[in-house]
């Protein structure tokens, strides 16, 4: 019984050839996926032959219109199927199991098989019925014990990737001849060899839609690209993540057990990814919190305005992984770049944009996010694409703005985004400390009246001068 449904099969046929002395022996049966034709599901042969690997309904029903038995005369007629002596329409209970044509000695067949032809067809009709039901049950159960295995492998990870790989592992041992795409909705970024497309709501229509917005698994025939495919979404708790794509020949039809087994699959697989994506989340706002309490402590203790840009732009970088960071300070309908910004923003295609933003900037006075400033501004020379901006807001006073961009478009991710906005919030304070103690110091050792510098700092210089240098020279001017 744990045998394969093709050996035992091959058992049934070499059972008869033994009873029956047969040379040759090819057992049709009807195809799932196509109701005109019967093609062979196994033969046996003491030499080889050739046979016609699939008959048509319209043949068969012709050969046996009289009977469910037919010898070699009515063979004859058929070129192709001469080489046999008898053949037999095999059914059990009414249902048809398949067509089964023998080369077998004649004393043989007219003591055993004239007398009893009812008996044998219904006998083996029986049998092969038994046979196909076990071997369902056998599938069935190799499914399910997949299934199982899938299900442990889920709970033991919180990998996004290893959850995806295991749906698409488990579909290839059960279905080894179908393809498959995950057709995903997030903008993760997950291993290459996954064969993962990205589900553009605003480009796909018909069953993958109705599948995703219903969360129910969907059908269609695509007579076009020859292909039947079955959408099955991957469904959580919280929503549908994604699509998972199966697809075959258009001939094929899916059975109500194999549509089972892939909607438990993707529903286990949808809420095993929606498990790894909160956790990878969470993993990630923990990251977040922590670099921005980094940032802060860091900033709060930074005596310099120049050194606490420095350390800002630092983090930036290593969160974002850009080069182009800059530093505007805003007054009136003036802007001041900061030093420690990137040289691109202080050339003249830099500068523009950077007047854009800060018009937009002292409108809005919000965080802004283009995919790609080039078609804002319709100049292709500037050298980057995607750019986030976040105001420096303190005491309701609009102080200035971070600006960061990549050549890159559509680089940076609405979490990306919502990350930048909480460290340029976090930073401004810092930022504006930084610039008022540097005015103070500035107001301590400058005369108010004359805005020279005063003498109490003109002595500390000298002193130190004297101090540390070899020789110099003191030069006053009145």
């Amino acid at each position: 019984m744990e045998d394969k449904l093709e050996k035992r099969i091959a058992n049934w046929i070499t059972i008869i050839a033994d009873c029956l002395d047969v040379t040759h022996a090819v057992y049709y049966k009807p195809q799932q996926d196509n109701n005109n034709r019967n093609c062979f599901e196994h033969s046996f042969s003491k030499q080889p032959f050739d046979f016609p690997k699939c008959i048509s309904t319209n043949t068969l029903q012709a050969i046996f219109i009289e009977s469910d038995y037919v010898g070699h005369d009515i063979l004859s007629m058929h070129p192709q199927l001469s080489i046999f002596n008898s053949a037999f329409h095999l059914k059990y209970n009414e249902i048809e199991k398949g067509y089964l044509f023998l080369h077998a000695n004649e004393d043989k067949l007219s003591e055993f098989v004239s007398p009893n032809v009812n008996s044998f067809i219904y006998e083996s009709g029986k049998t092969i019925q038994i046979i196909e039901k076990q071997s369902d049950i056998l599938n069935e159960e190799g499914r399910y014990k997949e299934l199982f295995r899938v299900t442990e492998k889920f709970h033991s990870s919180m990998d996004v990737d290893i959850v995806l790989n295991e749906i698409i592992k488990a579909l290839k041992k059960v279905f080894p001849y179908f393809t498959y795409n995950l057709l995903l909705s997030n903008d993760s970024k997950h291993d290459k060899t996954l064969p993962i497309k990205e589900l553009q709501l605003d480009h796909i229509d018909g069953a993958v839609m109705d599948s995703y917005v219903s969360g129910e698994i969907r059908i269609e025939k695509i007579c076009t690209e020859n292909h039947t495919i079955l959408y099955a979404p991957l469904c959580g708790k919280q929503g549908v993540y994604g699509v998972l794509e199966v697809a075959t020949s258009a001939s094929f039809v899916f059975q109500n057990s194999e549509v089972e087994f892939i909607r438990l699959l993707a529903n286990t697989g949808g809420s095993a990814f929606e498990n790894a994506k909160l956790y990878e989340q969470s993993q990630t706002l923990i990251r977040d919190l922590q670099l921005i309490n980094d940032t802060s402590h860091r900033l709060n203790s930074s005596t310099s305005l120049d050194e606490t840009v420095q350390f800002l732009k630092s983090q930036i970088k290593k969160s974002f992984n850009t080069d182009d960071i800059g530093f505007v300070l805003l007054k009136d309908t003036e802007f001041t770049i900061l030093n420690g910004s990137n040289s691109v923003f202080l050339s003249e295609v830099g500068k523009k944009c950077v007047e854009f933003i800060a018009e937009n900037i002292r409108v809005k006075k919000e965080a802004l996010l283009y995919s790609n400033i080039q078609n804002q501004l319709a100049d292709e020379t500037i050298p980057f694409s995607s750019l986030m901006v976040v105001p420096m807001i303190e005491s309701d006073s609009l102080k200035g703005f971070c600006i960061v961009s990549h050549r890159i478009p559509y680089y940076f991710t609405f979490d990306m985004f919502k990350l930048f906005q909480s460290l340029i919030h976090h930073s401004t304070l810092a930022i504006t400390n930084s610039m008022l103690r540097e005015e103070l110091e500035r107001m301590v050792i400058t005369d108010q009246l004359t805005q020279l510098f005063a003498k109490g700092f003109l002595n500390d210089e000298i002193k130190q001068s004297m101090e540390k240098d070899e020789e110099g020279t003191f030069i006053l001017l009145d």
